[in-house]
């Protein structure tokens, strides 16, 4: 993503911020190279604050990285376990009372298929015009696509 050897270009942009940075780390390598251990330690350092999605993923930073588990903040990924509820008693409440609602969760990436979704979008409006997709989910405004 951020360019360089394994990603190395986000140092510089970290280097560059005039405001604190918060490092948020959705992956960490068990086994990473050296160069990507390296990297992995010298943003921890410069950033404010490390998030990281698991307490796995902080045990291995603890663990194999050598990173103080106090300066490390956990904020699990993933859904709550909530009660399984009909789609039609939520809709209402996010206004998509009566539409079909297309979704992806996870992160993007080339493996993922979206660019057949989005080939396959005008056949799926035109056969079904109540169907839309969620790209908004902070203001709870469906648009369609």
């Amino acid at each position: 993503i951020w360019g360089g050897d394994d990603g190395s270009g986000v140092l510089d942009f970290v280097r560059s911020l005039a405001a604190p940075a918060v490092a948020t780390l959705h992956t960490v390598l068990r086994h990473p190279t050296p160069n990507q251990r390296a990297i992995l330690l010298e943003l921890i350092r410069a950033a404010a604050a490390t998030v990281v999605m698991s307490r796995s993923a902080a045990n291995v930073l603890a663990g194999s990285y050598g990173v103080a588990a106090a300066s490390l903040d956990v904020i699990p990924h993933g859904v709550p376990n909530l009660p399984l509820v009909h789609p039609e008693t939520i809709k209402p409440a996010l206004d998509l009372a009566g539409r079909e609602v297309i979704l992806s969760f996870g992160l993007l990436g080339p493996g993922k298929g979206l660019e057949l979704v989005l080939d396959a979008l005008p056949a799926v409006v035109a056969a079904r015009p109540a169907a839309c997709c969620c790209t908004d989910s902070a203001s709870k405004t469906p648009r369609r696509r």
